[in-house]
């Protein structure tokens, strides 16, 4: 190996995934280094973790008392309540949370009641997630200590979101489209409207389903919501901060071979004047029935992200990157429809002090080297 690179084989593509990397480098170190405001009130803090909606302790088992969850919602913007249900529709408790406060980073120091009963919370919290950790009464009686409930010791769970990634595609009929927002250029950004695209997988199309409920759709750390929070009839979809409104609250109902997509109100999701066209706003109206309104929700590509991990088998480019960041070279692959594979490799140690990025469609051998960053993006990496 020269300088540490691995030895992989194929032909180049040319000088425009080049020259799209070297486009994007300002955008994406911008959006992966952004720091977030610090939180003001309840609500703030428990938006900063992306925590309100349901949260369950086992995605893989349905409700019950051996796998309970918590729906977390706004009251207003100083109270968030927190419900332990312990089957789909029966609550254990009720957590009515006034005071929160960030402890430190991914610790939230909460103040409430629960049933009525003065209490004082210690959380831990990651995006998504949040696990109790201290509970202690007004009287100075610990419920939970260390992590574990004192009477009989049992460890408290982790609760978090059951999503499943998804592309959501129109009949073909209706255009057969894919919902996104702006390939390539368009931010993921609140306020962006949704609209109608080529599908191509690409982070922009790619949608997570609240499997328990199916009532959150999101897109990044963003949820589907409608302009200005308004439930009216032609009013558009876009992408807000996520906060359970009632205008963030969709049901997928079967439709034959299709779904319908229900929001607000029970409108229907569907295409202004059933364009077929790209770029056609996505909007509420009147179910109507028409293919506009007829769609298919088809698994997403998993993206992973392997530290200390290179590649080696067949690739389609390879090019120095502008700057150290890995997620350049993720991004490069997903808007490269050949790219299956990802390999970055750090600056450390090499002559010219450059990173470097290979582009991979078949994959025969995974080493382990704390020099590279790799991961998959599409399916069938391997020879």
């Amino acid at each position: 190996m020269h300088e540490g690179t691995p030895k992989p084989r194929g032909r180049k593509m040319g000088d425009d995934v080049k020259s799209f990397a070297l486009g994007i480098a300002t955008v994406v170190v911008i959006t992966f280094s952004a720091a977030s405001a610090p939180a003001a009130t309840v609500k703030e803090t428990f938006e900063k973790y992306d925590v309100f909606g349901t949260l369950a302790a086992d995605c893989g088992k349905p409700a019950d008392a051996k796998t309970p969850y918590l729906a977390v919602r706004i009251i207003d913007a100083d109270h968030v309540q927190l419900d332990k249900m312990v089957a789909p529709t029966t609550r254990e408790s009720a957590t009515i949370v006034d005071k929160a406060t960030e402890s430190k980073p991914n610790e939230l120091a909460l103040s409430g009641t629960i049933d009525d009963k003065r209490y004082d919370l210690r959380v831990q919290v990651e995006r998504g997630r949040i696990r109790i950790t201290e509970s202690t009464r007004a009287d100075g009686q610990k419920v939970i200590a260390g992590g574990h409930v004192t009477a009989g010791g049992a460890e408290t769970p982790w609760y978090g979101r059951c999503l499943q990634k998804t592309t959501v595609h129109n009949a073909p009929d209706g255009g057969g489209k894919c919902v996104g927002i702006a390939p390539l250029y368009g931010e993921i950004k609140t306020g962006v409207r949704l609209q109608t695209w080529d599908c191509e997988e690409t982070p922009s199309q790619i949608f997570a389903v609240d499997t328990l409920n199916n009532d959150r759709i999101s897109i990044g750390d963003l949820c589907v919501d409608t302009e200005g929070g308004r439930k009216d009839q032609g009013i558009n979809l876009v992408l807000a901060p996520c906060n359970g409104g009632p205008t963030q609250s969709f049901t997928i109902e079967s439709n034959g071979e299709y779904v319908k997509l229900l929001g607000a109100d029970g409108l229907c999701v569907g295409v202004f004047m059933g364009y077929k066209n790209a770029g056609a706003v996505v909007q509420l109206a009147q179910c109507t029935g028409k293919p506009d309104q007829a769609w298919f929700l088809a698994p997403a590509p998993g993206l992973t992200w392997e530290e200390n991990s290179g590649r080696n088998g067949h690739w389609v480019d390879n090019f120095d990157l502008p700057g150290a960041e890995p997620r350049l070279c993720q991004a490069t692959c997903i808007y490269n429809s050949q790219c299956k594979v990802w390999v970055y490799r750090k600056p450390d140690g090499r002559s010219d002090h450059r990173s470097h990025c290979w582009l991979f469609d078949k994959v025969d051998a995974v080493t382990r080297d704390g020099l590279f960053v790799s991961g998959i993006v599409r399916s069938e990496a391997k020879k």
